[in-house]
C-alpha cells in the first residue's frame, strides 16, 4: 500500500473530497494526520499568544523567586 501526504487550500477541499467520492471505497481510504494537525494548531495558539511557551513559565517563575 502507498502513502501520499497532500496540501489542499481550503476553498478546494469540499470539490476534492467529491472527486475522492468517485474512486472505488475499497481502493482508498481517507485518514487525518493527527499530529500535524496538533503540531499547526499548538503553533497557531502560541503564535497568538493563547499559549504560553514553557521557556517563557519558567523565566516568569525564576523572576518571581528572584533567582
Amino acid at each position: 500500500m502507498s502513502q501520499i501526504t497532500l496540501d489542499i487550500k481550503d476553498d478546494f477541499v469540499y470539490k476534492f473530497i467529491s472527486l475522492l467520492d468517485m474512486l472505488p471505497k475499497d481502493k482508498i481510504s481517507i485518514r487525518e494526520d493527527f499530529f500535524s494537525n496538533e503540531l499547526q494548531e499548538r503553533i497557531q495558539n502560541i503564535k497568538s499568544g493563547s499559549y504560553v511557551t514553557h521557556e517563557d513559565m519558567w523565566g516568569k517563575i525564576d523572576k518571581k523567586l528572584g533567582v
